[in-house]
């Protein structure tokens, strides 16, 4: 697991992660939140090519789910996602890879990770998020299992300025 602030490195780890299970002919889910961050990580496997394309999954929490067979009902909201679609799922959830790759976990809601765990055949798990950049004040982003955390702290993405702008909002460097 990794955690810290944006722009250390995180989904650049997940992908790598990702990758480098395929290279070693594991099938791999790589999960996220955002249908937008989805289509972004399906084109990074892609690029990796078809060795690593064809071993990899992408896609959302609520897609995978969904794409089991249940289907949504007219006006679903935050509620029927978080709980009752994981609910209606479970069943036809299958042990179907070697490993699990979630990225921006703090995204996910603590009944996820039962349903998500079920998918894996295998132990492999590598999980990415920054709770401080959480769109829900009541997830922990991670699953009720020991993990190995590392904290990375060196903003890798953003300017020197943009760093010193937003220096004061955060309690940490």
């Amino acid at each position: 697991a990794t955690s810290c602030g944006p722009g250390t490195g995180k989904t650049w780890l997940a992908l790598e992660q990702a990758s480098r299970w395929a290279r070693q002919k594991k099938r791999v889910l790589l999960v996220c939140y955002s249908q937008g961050l989805s289509r972004w990580l399906r084109q990074a496997i892609d690029a990796r090519g078809e060795r690593v394309s064809r071993l990899v999954d992408v896609t959302t929490f609520s897609s995978y789910l969904v794409g089991k067979g249940v289907d949504v009902p007219a006006g679903a909201g935050q509620q029927w996602w978080d709980v009752e679609l994981p609910k209606l799922a479970a069943p036809f959830v299958t042990a179907d890879y070697d490993a699990v790759v979630v990225d921006e976990s703090q995204d996910f809601a603590d009944g996820w990770w039962p349903v998500l765990l079920a998918s894996l055949r295998g132990e492999h798990v590598f999980i990415t998020g920054d709770e401080r950049q959480s769109v829900f004040a009541d997830r922990r982003g991670r699953p009720a299992m020991s993990l190995f955390e590392l904290k990375l702290d060196e903003n890798l993405r953003n300017t020197s300025q943009i760093v010193s702008l937003l220096n004061p909002l955060v309690p940490d460097k």
